[in-house]
């Protein structure tokens, strides 16, 4: 059995710069951290049972397929058509944040099954590659709309600034602190779960021309974003996530809705420094800036469901090969 552990992400400036349809004109650079929440994929080789299936998947629903066309799962499907695994398989997904909720679970999920199945194929593979065969997957095999922060980040674990051109990335880790910004920032689960590709559908395409003012109004604010977070002035960034969610609201009108705005406003009424919604937007997490008395608040009010992160430094790894 092969057991892979990846972390989900959270993306603090920079979003939308990381899609091709912007970088590679443009280039673009974002800040995001991996976190201590993952996701966890296990692979093993499927035994004859009494449904005679060749595939066993396991995720919010349980499938038992005799022939590869017929799974329903379509990352996984593709994923043994990609690495053309011919062996019977049993696959099973576990992920500590529901999907759908805008801190990259699909993008983890292709991470944690193509760093498993190559270990399963006993090939190593370097981080970089992971991402790159990862961003490869979600964009050519998949043909979804995703940017490719999100499986840097799963891949290579930490508080990274990455910068991107075309065809390539770079990734400069910033070495974190004993006491860091984290000690001040909380998830808050909207309640709302939403196709983070079909948000993003509704202006991507747009970047390069349409768009392109909001994303250049978004930009201007970096350098601020960037000291407060490697400075930990949690005022700062609190006040810049609260500037960077107006901009980010312009890219469409299916990144908010009156439902969101008022779960931010009660937030802000809460005493909370900043407020954004994390990934596409349309519902997911908020991300939130809170100084520690109000963060304890927020982590102990039963009208919210919050969730306490650290920074993972690892990236994706393989917790059991037996």
């Amino acid at each position: 059995m092969i057991i892979s552990k990846t972390p989900y992400r959270v993306s603090l400036f920079g979003g939308g710069t990381d899609y091709p349809e912007w970088f590679n004109f443009y280039g673009g650079k974002v800040i995001n951290l991996a976190i201590n929440k993952y996701v966890y994929i296990s692979i093993n080789k499927i035994f004859k049972t009494s449904k005679n299936a060749k595939y066993k998947i396991s995720y919010s629903k349980i499938e038992y397929v005799k022939n590869l066309s017929k799974i329903n799962h379509n990352v996984i499907k593709q994923g043994l058509k990609f690495f053309d695994i011919k062996d019977g398989m049993e696959i099973h997904y576990h992920g500590e944040l529901p999907s759908k909720s805008g801190v990259g679970s699909s993008s983890a999920f292709v991470v944690g099954l193509i760093h498993a199945m190559n270990d399963f194929l006993n090939r190593t593979i370097t981080k970089k590659k992971l991402a790159k065969d990862s961003i490869f997957f979600e964009h050519n095999i998949l043909n979804e709309t995703v940017g490719c922060q999100d499986q840097i980040a799963s891949s290579y674990g930490g508080l990274n600034e990455i910068f991107f051109r075309k065809n390539n990335f770079i990734v400069n880790n910033f070495k974190t602190k004993k006491k860091n910004l984290t000690d001040n920032l909380l998830l808050v689960f909207s309640g709302k779960q939403r196709i983070g590709q079909n948000i993003a559908n509704s202006y991507v395409q747009k970047l390069k021309d349409k768009k392109k003012n909001i994303l250049i109004e978004m930009m201007k604010l970096y350098p601020d974003a960037k000291r407060s977070i490697l400075s930990n002035d949690i005022l700062s960034f609190g006040k810049i996530l609260d500037e960077s969610w107006l901009i980010k609201k312009k890219l469409s009108n299916y990144v908010s809705s009156p439902y969101l705005e008022n779960f931010y406003d009660y937030l802000k009424k809460l005493g909370v420094l900043g407020v954004k919604i994390i990934g596409a937007g349309g519902g997911g997490f908020f991300l939130v800036a809170a100084n520690n008395n109000i963060k304890k608040k927020l982590l102990t009010n039963r009208k919210i469901q919050c969730v306490d992160f650290k920074i993972d430094n690892l990236g994706s790894r393989i917790l059991v090969n037996e």
